[in-house]
C-alpha cells in the first residue's frame, strides 16, 4: 500500500446467536488479507458485479481498518465507520468498491469497513453468537509515511443468516432476529475499545452508511447502547418510508424460510443443520413471498423488525418523537434512487392504466390526489413517472421530513445533500437503465474514489473535482462536527434549518450548488398525505 495501511479480517458465530467475544489471540494475528463475505445468494441479479463479494463464508464477521501511514498508538485520528448496503441480503466490504486508500490519504482519517450478517442469517428471530477480535491484537503493518486517515469497514451477516426470528418451543430458544444489527453494535463497541491501538481516537467517531447500511445507522442514532459509541453520523439514500418488519411479519418469513429448508416450524436443531449456502438460497426464494399486501416489501423484503429494544421504533416515528441520540448527522439522496428497482420489476413498458393500477395497489384511499400530483406522462413507458413517484415517497421527501422533524424537536445540527451526477463511464453492466441516470448507490464510488482502483474506470477531471470535495465535506464532519471547516471545499455548506431557508448541497458536475426548492412542491404534498402505503 502506498497511500494508507490496511488491516484486513480482524475477526469479531454460533449460528443465530448474539454476537460473543472470541478468546484473545496469543501471537501475531495475519491480517493481511481481505475476508470472504457473509452468506448470500443472487447478488449479480440484482447488483453490478464488482460491488458482489467474490467468494461467501458463514466465518464472516470481520473488520477492515484502513489508516494514515503515520497512524501509531500515540495519534489520535478521527475515525469513521461505514456500513454498506444491499437490502439486508447482498453486498460486502470485501468488494473493491469500498477500497479505503484515497478516502483516508485525503480526508486525514482513520476508516472502519465492516460486514454484518445478511437477511435471515441477520434478522430472523433465531440465535448465532460471533467472534470479537483480540484485546491486544499484534498486527504486522508499515507506519512509515505520511497518511492521516484510518477507516474500518465491518462485514455483518445479512439476510436469514442475520435477521431470522422464531419462536421458543418447550425444548429450544427461538431465534430473536436483529443479529446484523448487534453485528454492528458489536463492531462499534471493539472499536471504541481498540481503535487507539491502530492511532484512532475513541472521542471522535463518525458512524456512516449508506441504504441498507444508511437504515442502520439511524436504527443506531435510536438504540441508547450503540449510540455510546459514536458522535456523529451521515446517513446516505435511506428508504426512510419502507417500515422496518413488525413481530408478526417477521416471524411469517422466519417460519416461510424453515420450510423452505424442509424443517419444522421453530426448530432451530434442523436450521442450524442446514448449510450456509441452503440458507441462502431459501432466504433468496422467499424474498418473492411477502409476509403481507405491503407492495412496498418488494423493495426489501427481508432485514430488521421492530422489537423495542434493538430496534426501538419507526424512523419517522422516532424524529416526531424526538427519540434520536442528540448527535449531529449529513442526510441525503440521489436524484433517481428507485430507477434500478422499478426497471428491473418491470422488464417490460407498462401503460398508463397499469401505473395507475400499481399506486392505486400501493396508496389506496390517496389514488386521486396522487395521480394529480403524478399524472401519466410518459404513455408509450410510465416506468419514468412510477420512478420518479417512487423516489419522492421512498427517499426524497421522507429524508426531508426526517430531518425538519428532527429540527422541530430537537436542536441537533444537521446537514441535506442530493446526489445528481451519473457515472461518465459504462459501470452498470447489464443494467443498462442506469446509464446516464443517477440510480441508487451511484455515489457510493465517489465517496471512496474507489474508481482509481480499477482499470474499468475511467473518470473525467470534473467528477475527480466533485468526489475530492464531497470526502473533504464528509471528513471534515468527522474531524471538527462541521462539514465546511478543515480541507479545502469550494463553498461553506449551510446547516439545514429555517434560517438557511432550508438549504442542501447538490453535488454535481460542472460545479455542485446550494439548493432549497429541490421536489419542494411535492414533498410537501406527501408531507401532507404522510408517507403510509
Amino acid at each position: 500500500m502506498t497511500n494508507a495501511s490496511s488491516h484486513f479480517g480482524i475477526q469479531t458465530l454460533f449460528r443465530w446467536n448474539n454476537p460473543v467475544e472470541k478468546n484473545k489471540w496469543v501471537n501475531t494475528y495475519n491480517a493481511t488479507q481481505l475476508k470472504p463475505g457473509c452468506p448470500q445468494k443472487g447478488c449479480k441479479d440484482t447488483n453490478p458485479s464488482f460491488v458482489c463479494p467474490d467468494k461467501t463464508s458463514e466465518d464472516c464477521l470481520y473488520l477492515n481498518i484502513w489508516t494514515p501511514l503515520s497512524a501509531n498508538s500515540s495519534t489520535a485520528f478521527p475515525v469513521m465507520v461505514y456500513l454498506h448496503g444491499g437490502n439486508f441480503v447482498h453486498m460486502s466490504v470485501s468488494s473493491m468498491l469500498f477500497n479505503g486508500q484515497y478516502f483516508v490519504k485525503l480526508g486525514q482519517v482513520i476508516l472502519v469497513t465492516l460486514d454484518y450478517r445478511l437477511g435471515k442469517y441477520e434478522f430472523t428471530l433465531i440465535t448465532l453468537p460471533c467472534k470479537q477480535g483480540n484485546q491486544n491484537i499484534q498486527v504486522t503493518s508499515d507506519y512509515t509515511q505520511g497518511n492521516h486517515i484510518i477507516l474500518v469497514t465491518p462485514d455483518c451477516i445479512q439476510g436469514a443468516l442475520g435477521f431470522l426470528l422464531t419462536k421458543d418451543t418447550p425444548t429450544q430458544k427461538g431465534a430473536t432476529g436483529n443479529y446484523g444489527i448487534l453485528d454492528q453494535q458489536f463492531a462499534l463497541k471493539w472499536v471504541a475499545e481498540n481503535i487507539k491501538n491502530f492511532g484512532g481516537d475513541p472521542n471522535k467517531v463518525t458512524l456512516f452508511g449508506q441504504s441498507a447500511g444508511a437504515q442502520s445507522t439511524i436504527i443506531h442514532l435510536m438504540n441508547v447502547e450503540s449510540s455510546m459509541y459514536f458522535q456523529n453520523a451521515i446517513i446516505e439514500s435511506a428508504p426512510i418510508s419502507i417500515p422496518f418488519k413488525d413481530r408478526a411479519e417477521e416471524l411469517f418469513l422466519g417460519e416461510m424460510i424453515t420450510l423452505e429448508l424442509g424443517c419444522q416450524p421453530n426448530d432451530i436443531a434442523c436450521l442450524r443443520s442446514k448449510t450456509a449456502d441452503e440458507v441462502a438460497l431459501a432466504q433468496k426464494t422467499v424474498r418473492g413471498y411477502p409476509s403481507s399486501i405491503k407492495l412496498l416489501e418488494f423493495f426489501e423484503p427481508l432485514g430488521p423488525y421492530v422489537d423495542g429494544k434493538v430496534v426501538p421504533f419507526q424512523p419517522l416515528e422516532a424524529a416526531r418523537r424526538g427519540n434520536l441520540q442528540k448527535k449531529p448527522f449529513i442526510i441525503g439522496s440521489l436524484t433517481e434512487e428507485t430507477r434500478i428497482f422499478i426497471f428491473e420489476a418491470w422488464n417490460h413498458t407498462i401503460s398508463p392504466t397499469l401505473y395507475a393500477e400499481a399506486l392505486l395497489a400501493t396508496f389506496g384511499r390517496n389514488i386521486v390526489d396522487i395521480l394529480g400530483m403524478y399524472p401519466p406522462n410518459n404513455p408509450e413507458d410510465e416506468r419514468e413517472d412510477l420512478q420518479t413517484a417512487s423516489t419522492d415517497f421512498i427517499f426524497t421527501c421522507p429524508t426531508r421530513n426526517f430531518t425538519r422533524l428532527v429540527k422541530t424537536e430537537t436542536s441537533i445540527d444537521a446537514w441535506v445533500y442530493i446526489f445528481d451526477h451519473f457515472f461518465s463511464f459504462d459501470g452498470w453492466g447489464k443494467f443498462t437503465e442506469c446509464n446516464y441516470h443517477v440510480c441508487h448507490g451511484s455515489d457510493i464510488p465517489y465517496v471512496f474514489q474507489s474508481f482509481r482502483y480499477s482499470a474499468n474506470f475511467t473518470t473525467t477531471p470534473e467528477e475527480n473535482i466533485m468526489s475530492d470535495n464531497l470526502i473533504n465535506y464528509f471528513t471534515n464532519f468527522a474531524k471538527n462536527g462541521d462539514p465546511s471547516v478543515g480541507n479545502p471545499i469550494p463553498f461553506n455548506w449551510p446547516k439545514y434549518d429555517k434560517n438557511t431557508n432550508w438549504q442542501s448541497l447538490r453535488f454535481k458536475t460542472p460545479a455542485s450548488e446550494l439548493d432549497s426548492v429541490f421536489r419542494d412542491n411535492y414533498c410537501t404534498f406527501w408531507d401532507t398525505i404522510g408517507y403510509n402505503a
